[in-house]
């Protein structure tokens, strides 16, 4: 998904969060696969939080602590509910785009009321 169908992505992981709404934000994130790039810190706390085993972070931390300088390459972030169970995947791809995957209907309707273009995945490419 790309907000403007550009070939160039106008949006991060704070605007996927974002679009997320409640859900997103009081969900515990944890991360894997990941690769940024950052101009003011090379090391960004609620990432390396985010990365390690077995700790997650809030939406609202992630949201929190993901400055504008920040480029997320790659990454594989899961939300997970009150229970502790994977309710959303989200994952950067070559820094290009953004895939989101749910169970959830209304995970794909928030998505897709927030950005122009989303496509589907085909059903074989619809695994995380």
């Amino acid at each position: 998904m790309e907000p403007g169908g550009s070939g160039v992505l106008e949006f991060g992981l704070v605007q996927v969060l974002t679009a997320l709404g409640r859900a997103g934000a009081k969900s515990g994130w944890s991360c894997t696969d990941l690769d940024y790039v950052s101009k003011d810190d090379p090391d960004v706390p609620v990432l390396q939080r985010a990365m390690t085993p077995g700790q997650t972070v809030s939406g609202t931390e992630l949201i929190d602590g993901l400055g504008p300088s920040l480029q997320i390459v790659e990454g594989r972030f899961t939300g997970l509910d009150e229970e502790g169970e994977a309710w959303v995947v989200v994952r950067a791809v070559h820094g290009a785009w953004w895939e989101v995957w749910s169970d959830n209907k209304w995970v794909h309707d928030a998505i897709r009321a927030h950005f122009r273009v989303v496509e589907d995945l085909p059903q074989d490419d619809a695994t995380p």
